[in-house]
């Protein structure tokens, strides 16, 4: 069984790929290679840190509070700063309605994964000569346990 952090990803990209309204891009985990421009709009999830604490000092601790920065990553082929907030914004809400939608219950994006999840830090690249698309890259916030000597177990 993988990882509660790799389940949780694959929640993520499967939620933003679920009933995507029309001019949304598919989302996609890790790339490594660049975007041309008619591989645009697109959606980028992946892990970008995360931290853990005992909950609980000693060896006689069970759980690991964990932290991730789930970042989602929107690119769109539009150079001019005006135009590429217009385009950008449908796709950023909805990216953020998906993602820190109610996530308890098994209906839930994570499924009961997660304990908490919201947005902590978004920051904008504009278009420039070195770079021919506008970028938001959204950190949210993903708060889970695991079983301290177990990442596949929750609580």
């Amino acid at each position: 069984m993988s990882s509660v952090r790799s389940r949780i990803i694959d929640a993520a990209i499967s939620q933003l790929n679920t009933n995507t309204p029309a001019g949304v891009p598919a989302a996609d985990d890790t790339r490594l290679e660049s975007y041309t421009p008619g591989e645009l709009p697109s959606i980028l999830v992946f892990e970008n840190r995360e931290q853990g604490e005992t909950e609980k000092e000693g060896r006689w601790a069970y759980f690991v509070k964990k932290a991730l920065t789930l970042r989602v990553e929107i690119r769109i082929a539009e150079t001019d700063v005006l135009k590429s907030r217009a385009a950008m914004d449908p796709i950023y809400c909805w990216c953020v309605q998906q993602i820190a939608a109610p996530y308890q219950g098994p209906t839930a994006p994570f499924g009961g994964l997660a304990e908490d999840c919201y947005e902590s830090q978004l920051e904008w690249q504009y278009a420039a000569e070195d770079q021919a698309y506008t970028l938001l890259q959204i950190d949210f916030r993903v708060e889970y346990s695991t079983i301290k000597n177990d990442p596949t177990r929750t609580q």
